[in-house]
């Protein structure tokens, strides 16, 4: 999408992309904006996005925000984006922003995020650069790598991306993520999302308490939470 102002985002699923082995160099992004502002991102679910090449370049960026002022990017799920197999130069990035100035971000997951390889393979998490401003509140970002070719937020040529209020690494122990179930039982540590407001099938009301446990007066993490977490991609 270019030059889409308040363009709105939503409750879309995409998955499995790309699982055969090419003998060229792959680059994949997922949701690609450019210069669209008042952008609205929610209630997204992507997976297992897994370009295999056998050349000289893997390269996905899964949301891939350039130029967007007043970016809102709010309960979206990003879990297992997989370059692995790949020959050279092997590069994962779940959430990728430049030029966007200060982001609203919030409630979002990256999780298994992998790449491998000969020199520079890395994966991140949430990356800003060229002034963007991201600091990631009740995000969970877990498993990025593997080991230590992974950051979970990474900053880079005047952009900061860091994690706020709430922002965990914990495995949030999804329902059955083979068959797009990313929700997630009341044991997990997703659940102690945002606070400010709840989720749909919740029965409280936000309590605007960070402290609060309760899992009915706050929202919790990733594209099944939120108000608008019942309808996401085919499932309610």
């Amino acid at each position: 999408a270019y030059n889409c102002q308040g363009l709105i985002v939503r409750n879309n699923l995409v998955a499995d992309i790309r699982e055969t082995v090419d003998p060229t160099e792959k680059n994949v992004d997922t949701f690609w904006i450019v210069d669209s502002d008042d952008l609205l991102v929610k209630n997204n679910l992507i997976h297992n996005i897994s370009p295999h090449a056998e050349g000289t370049k893997n390269m996905q960026k899964v949301i891939y925000i350039i130029d967007c002022e007043n970016s809102t990017i709010l309960n979206n799920t990003v879990d297992v984006i997989d370059t692995t197999v790949a020959y050279f130069i092997n590069q994962c990035f779940a959430y990728w922003f430049e030029y966007c100035g200060t982001v609203d971000f919030s409630n979002n997951m990256a999780t298994r995020i992998y790449a491998s390889g000969l020199p520079a393979p890395f994966a991140r998490g949430v990356c800003a650069y060229y002034d963007s401003y991201v600091t990631a509140d009740y995000t969970n970002t877990w498993d990025i790598g593997p080991g230590t070719l992974g950051v979970n937020y990474h900053s880079g040529d005047g952009g900061i991306s860091e994690p706020g209020i709430g922002a965990i690494d914990a495995d949030p122990n999804y329902n059955d993520p083979d068959n797009e179930n990313h929700d997630f039982p009341l044991t997990s540590p997703a659940q102690q999302g945002d606070p400010s407001f709840v989720d749909w099938d919740d029965t409280g009301s936000a309590s605007n308490d960070p402290m609060d446990t309760d899992t009915n007066t706050r929202s919790r993490m990733g594209a099944f939470g939120g108000p608008g977490g019942e309808y996401v991609g085919l499932l309610s």
